[in-house]
């Protein structure tokens, strides 16, 4: 082949070549504005996914307090409750031994008075068999004072006539 061919080959060659690689150049720029578009693009959803995730792990942080602080609430209130429901069961208890040691001294007084008023019945039914027979007895007496009275008068009737009999006896 010729020389000439062979500058012509050797410069259809260096044309495909610059050709080629103006290709390849392009392509590339293409490549990289992609890459770079694609690389801004994914940077941006990277952004916008942190801030929500963010804005998520914030939620759920303030989320995370408030159960916290409900959660030591109620373990305050669950606390108290189990304070108070304990003094209560004492104050019970004390009330219950108290009453119970009432209703044992009202037992003890209820007996008491019961033998008192069995003795008290007894006292009267006694007084009672005694007023009876001093009744009796003073009947009798106010009897025997009528009936002395009487035998007085008549006494002292018969002395009056008497006195006057002797006074006429001695006339």
């Amino acid at each position: 082949k010729s020389q000439k061919e062979k500058e012509e080959l050797r410069g259809q060659l260096a044309s495909h070549v610059d050709q080629m690689t103006a290709q390849f150049r392009a392509r590339m720029k293409e490549l990289q504005k992609k890459a770079a578009s694609d690389l801004k693009a994914a940077q941006t959803e990277k952004e916008e996914g942190n801030a929500k995730a963010t804005a998520q792990l914030r939620a759920l942080s303030v989320n995370v307090t408030a159960l916290k602080n409900e959660n030591d609430d109620l373990r305050k209130t669950v606390n108290r409750m189990k304070e108070e429901q304990r003094m209560t069961v004492e104050n019970n208890s004390a009330t219950a031994t108290s009453l119970i040691e009432q209703q044992e001294k009202l037992e003890r007084e209820k007996r008491d008075l019961e033998v008192t008023a069995e003795s008290l019945q007894k006292d009267n039914i006694a007084n009672k068999k005694l007023v009876e027979e001093l009744n009796g007895k003073l009947t009798a007496l106010s009897q025997n004072i009528s009936v002395m009275a009487d035998e007085r008068r008549d006494l002292d009737a018969k002395i009056e006539r008497a006195t006057k009999q002797e006074i006429q006896l001695k006339k």
